[in-house]
């Protein structure tokens, strides 16, 4: 028998796991087994895996697919081909960096397995055992061969394929992948059964989840599909658990909490409030707006994610959310991620809280001395007002002891520390946080599952749609011409480019370059600004108010202006190297044209002969819902970028899929929530220390791990 294929649980091995009680058998050291010496414990060690358990939990990160083997007879030269064959010769490299060559034949021919730097390879080979061999066939001199890329040894010819697929795991470099696969195999079918299962000794009710061993069993197994379909579901969930346990604690925390002070907003205050808007609330407005103020009338803080498509009335419910707390004797709050979108707060803030009698205050960076002086001694003082601003706000000095409403504006600029500091200013504050990003509910639950979801659906009347159309870069100078053509009738354009600068690094266009091409091609008319985030925040203002007179008609700008930039004058939005943006952060840029009484469009810009970028964003020509659009957005690029989600954590899902799994989302949540209800902590303390997921994140933590 070849050594490649000897038992990880040999009856050889001093210490095995089958001669020792089953209980102990999975708290054993890895050293102990058949085939892992010292050298090979330290390197498992080294990355968070000592016993049998831990080897055991520590899943692949993805699989191989194993092609079904052909005849080699029928092996076509330039092909990916897998054969199974008997083991005829082993011709070893004579160059320490030469081709080893394995000679295997089956009942319709003969051919050559040909490695590639590896000289120990031979060593492995016995004459008469039988390999599965997968690869790319070559032709060398009329004579076939098969550059292996991954083998695997069979019991016999007839034996197919060792598995549907090959996994893959994070290994140290120390450790063979193929030494490592036979050691987990070897011991999954006896001892993976053993694995407690918390699921069990909790209150949960049984359903048609895989047992946890069994699971695992199956995945290291590469069981038939549906078994392996069972499993990742089962692993998945658990993925979930792990992931939600510290949102769900977080919001079990604050509905724990009581609020000194609560705001009751009844029929009279509400049709104030409401007369205040220069327009009708919209029904999805309205339950929403019913659904905020009954948090406020709650003793336990609000802790809400109000999420919409761009001009869907977020603001104003925010707004008239302040309104009711500063009327009610308390302090307001609402955090920007920009001095723009503090800056565009504040006007709207002041036309509607004019008639309401409800004083505002702005603190950004551009606040002076003087006037910052003043403002901290009336914060400080108590005095109820709805303060508007940047990252100032959160600095210790800033005093706010009777803030009742906190509001965070475009969350995803925002991570969860520093909406704590917001919140840590005044004792148990209610906490809006917003976003112009419609949220699918998959990412909703598994980002904000500490928070309450409010969704506006519904967009205000009049509202078209914006005539969206992909053109290629060689067609800037027509992209152009139809820029100054809108500017000159009395238009606003907008122009977005992914970099400031030009970088020898990417193909890419950039803002400042690209502004000073579209002057010297207009002629200085119509004049074209500028806006970025290395700019001062006082040049950016400037811009944006020549942009809004007319003055400056053309603004070239970076995401500054993705959101809270109104100018209902802006009828065209341009969006250069449109395939470096993610289709929900496009659906924002298109969100600033169209909000006047103007047909407005929208032309996105992308590289000649990319067709698979352009299908990507013809997403975006024939789709207007945002919700639908972040939902593709989702499935394509996963949800790292979407919603700011890398502000809480990166959701690397092993097993998981949020575009997928919005079923075993929901009921790891609720799941938790009644263990937490139950106060059976042990119970979720054991499901985090005995899942895959928390193995995988204390390996992840460790010294780099090579591919298995």
């Amino acid at each position: 028998m070849p050594r490649a294929r000897a038992s990880a649980t040999s009856s050889n091995t001093s210490s095995s796991p089958e001669s020792v009680a089953p209980s102990a058998a999975l708290d054993q050291a890895l050293g102990t087994l058949h085939g892992v010496g010292p050298a090979r414990a330290a390197a498992f060690a080294a990355v968070g895996l000592h016993t049998v358990r831990d080897l055991l939990l520590h899943l692949p990160h993805k699989f191989t697919a194993l092609p079904h083997p052909q005849p080699i007879a029928r092996l076509a030269a330039g092909s990916d081909a897998a054969i199974v064959g008997r083991v005829a010769r082993i011709v070893p490299s004579r160059r320490r960096q030469g081709a080893t060559r394995i000679d295997v034949e089956d009942a319709s021919g003969t051919l050559a397995l040909v490695f590639f730097h590896q000289p120990h390879v031979g060593s492995a080979f016995a004459r008469g055992a039988f390999v599965y061999a997968l690869g790319r066939v070559g032709d060398r001199d009329g004579k076939r061969f098969l550059a292996v890329g991954t083998y695997e040894f069979v019991a016999a010819q007839d034996s197919g394929r060792p598995a549907a697929a090959l996994p893959i795991y994070a290994l140290p470099d120390a450790v063979p992948p193929r030494l490592h696969r036979r050691l987990v195999r070897g011991l999954s079918e006896s001892l993976a059964p053993l694995l407690d299962d918390w699921r069990v000794t909790t209150a949960l009710s049984a359903d048609e989840l895989l047992p946890l061993g069994r699971a695992v069993a199956a995945i290291h197994g590469c069981a038939d599909e549906v078994e392996l379909a069972a499993a990742r579901r089962r692993l998945a969930y658990d993925e979930f658990v792990h992931h939600l346990r510290p949102l769900v604690a977080a919001r079990a925390q604050v509905e724990r909490s009581i609020k000194p002070d609560v705001v009751r907003v009844g029929a009279d205050e509400f049709d104030r409030l409401r007369a205040a808007l220069p327009f009708t609330l919209t029904r999805a407005q309205r339950r929403v707006l019913d659904e905020v103020f009954a948090d406020l009338a709650r003793p336990m803080p609000m802790h809400r994610l109000l999420h919409g498509d761009v001009g869907s009335g977020k603001t104003a419910i925010a707004l008239l959310a302040a309104a009711a707390v500063v009327r009610a004797g308390h302090q307001a709050a609402l955090l920007a991620p920009t001095a723009l979108l503090a800056d565009q707060h504040a006007r709207t803030a002041q036309r509607v809280m004019a008639t309401l009698r409800v004083p505002c205050a702005t603190l950004t960076a551009a606040t002076t001395a003087r006037e910052r002086k003043q403002l901290h001694a009336r914060l400080a003082a108590g005095e109820p007002l709805l303060l508007i601003g940047t990252h100032a706000l959160l600095v210790e000095r800033v005093a706010l002891p009777r803030l009742r409403l906190a509001v965070v504006d475009e969350q995803h600029r925002f991570g969860v520390v520093q909406r704590g500091r917001l919140r840590a200013k005044a004792s148990a504050v209610d906490l809006l946080v917003m976003s112009a990003t419609p949220i699918p509910r998959t990412l909703a639950l598994a980002v904000f599952g500490d928070l309450e979801v409010s969704a506006l659906d519904e967009l205000p009347p009049g509202r078209a749609p914006v005539a969206t159309q992909v053109r290629e870069r060689r067609e800037l100078k027509a992209v152009a011409d139809d820029i100054r053509d809108v500017a000159r009738s009395g238009g606003r354009v907008f122009v977005v480019c992914p970099l400031v600068a030009q970088s020898e690094q990417q193909d890419l266009i950039a803002a400042e370059t690209l502004a000073t091409k579209l002057s010297t091609y207009f002629k200085g008319q119509p004049r074209v600004g500028l806006a970025h985030g290395r700019r001062k925040p006082e040049d950016n203002a400037a811009a944006l108010a020549a942009f809004r007179s007319g003055a400056a008609p053309v603004l070239v700008a970076t995401l500054v202006v993705e959101v809270g930039v109104d100018v209902p004058e802006a009828t065209l939005m341009v969006v250069v190297d449109a395939a470096r943006f993610g289709l929900a952060a496009l659906h924002q840029l298109r969100g600033r044209v169209g909000r006047g009484a103007r047909a407005s469009r929208c032309i996105l810009v992308a590289k000649d002969g990319k067709p698979e970028s352009r299908e990507r964003l013809d997403v975006l020509v024939d789709e207007h819902d945002g919700l639908v659009i972040a939902q593709k957005d989702l499935e394509v690029r996963g949800p790292g970028q979407i919603a700011g989600s890398r502000q809480h954590g990166v959701l690397d899902f092993g097993f998981a899929d949020l575009a997928r799994d919005v079923d075993l989302l929901a009921r790891a949540q609720q799941d938790l929530r009644r263990l937490l209800d139950a106060a059976d902590v042990r119970a979720i303390e054991q499901a985090l220390r005995a899942s895959p997921s928390a193995l995988r994140a204390r390996v992840a933590a460790t010294a780099s791990v090579g591919p298995g």
